[in-house]
């Protein structure tokens, strides 16, 4: 009822706006105090007193989970796109895949999944020149933490960055502003990558959608491309939603597979159960 009402209607574009760039202000003044620790210790202590640093471990924990009822293989390649300054999400991400426990996790169990470190990439993908130098400036600061993660200057929709190497890509909640800019976005992302490979989108539901706008998956441009695995509302104090989805096959796109990107595909196996 309240996002019928034209009041607010007329407001949530700006609000958006707002959010966004308040959240680039924060991300970006945090990552310089983290760049300008003496060294790799306290710049790590630095980053995890960022006051969302938290909830960024629980919402990376709960993609990855939603992520594995779709796949039950960890990945070994991931990109994201819409990094910003303070790629807090890669860097969960990272840690997770070379522990081999989920973010968060600080029980002594063993890992759950094997781990190679010598094939992880976690590729930042951003369109702002300065996020991407603030970002590259703030994993040169943080060592061996930071270990296996690129960057790359690109625009979401561009066609130069081939993602078939990647067995997961995100897509942050502030890329694209609209339903149909989302879509048009998602069929671009999605005939750059394999076929089987997951997408996580990340979006809102409820009045959490006046900061973050909420994607329909269920509109026939959106099916065409991908297959729904699971969308996940969380209820606490996580305020995204997730989207987890499989890119569909590129059978009736006879261009796709053309190039020289390596495409082999090296992931990481759960054990049984027991």
């Amino acid at each position: 009822m309240v996002f019928r009402d034209v009041r607010v209607q007329s407001i949530l574009d700006s609000l958006r706006s707002m959010c966004s760039e308040s959240e680039y202000l924060l991300e970006e003044h945090w990552a310089e105090k983290i760049i300008s620790e003496p060294d790799t210790e306290k710049a790590l202590a630095r980053l995890k007193s960022f006051p969302y640093y938290d909830n960024y471990e629980d919402l990376t924990r709960l993609e990855i989970s939603t992520m594995l009822a779709a796949d039950p293989m960890m990945p070994a390649k991931v990109a994201f796109i819409g990094s910003g300054p303070l790629p807090l999400t890669s860097l969960c991400f990272l840690s997770s895949l070379k522990s081999g426990v989920l973010p968060g996790d600080h029980a002594t169990n063993p890992p759950y999944f094997a781990h190679r470190l010598d094939n992880l990439e976690v590729l930042n993908i951003d369109h702002n020149p300065a996020a991407v130098k603030t970002a590259s400036a703030l994993i040169d600061k943080l060592g061996l933490f930071g270990k296996g993660m690129s960057f790359s200057l690109d625009s979401a929709g561009s066609e130069s960055c081939d993602l078939r190497r990647f067995d997961v890509v995100y897509l942050a909640a502030l890329v694209g502003s609209s339903q149909g800019h989302k879509e048009s976005l998602l069929t671009n992302i999605a005939s750059r990558m394999r076929e089987g490979a997951l997408i996580i989108m990340r979006t809102s539901w409820g009045l959490r959608s006046c900061l973050y706008p909420e994607v329909d998956i269920t509109t026939e441009k959106m099916l065409r491309n991908v297959k729904i695995c699971s969308v996940v509302h969380p209820y606490d104090h996580v305020v995204n939603s997730v989207i987890v989805a499989k890119v569909k096959s590129h059978k009736h796109d006879p261009s796709h597979g053309s190039g020289t990107c390596e495409t082999h595909v090296s992931r990481y196996y759960l054990p049984q159960a027991r």
